[in-house]
């Protein structure tokens, strides 16, 4: 099965997140490997106190600057998510074969 990232950028209590969480979900059961990229107030969904739980299969991608600008540090992250730059994030998303699902 083809890898899928899938980017978000809205915060945890929105409909959008709701929405990305379920479908990594459901690709994951299907298969497919799932990466999930936190980008803008999403960021507050990798804060180790967020009402949110993760996939345990889920491989998390937090955008550093995207935490700086919401007074959060690396030491607020859940353990597990992996805290990266934009640049990093892009690679992610344009790797040959990759599927890549913008929510948000």
């Amino acid at each position: 099965m083809e890898p899928v990232v899938l980017l978000l950028a809205s915060g945890p209590r929105t409909p959008e997140a709701a929405t990305a969480l379920s479908l990594a979900a459901a690709l994951q059961e299907t298969g497919h490997p799932v990466s999930l990229c936190l980008l803008q107030d999403a960021t507050l969904l990798a804060v180790a106190r967020s009402e949110r739980p993760f996939l345990p299969a889920s491989r998390v991608h937090v955008a550093a600057d995207d935490l700086r600008l919401r007074g959060l540090t690396v030491e607020d992250v859940t353990p597990g998510v992996q805290v990266t730059d934009h640049g990093a994030l892009v690679d992610l998303m344009t790797m040959d074969g990759t599927r890549t699902i913008g929510i948000l």
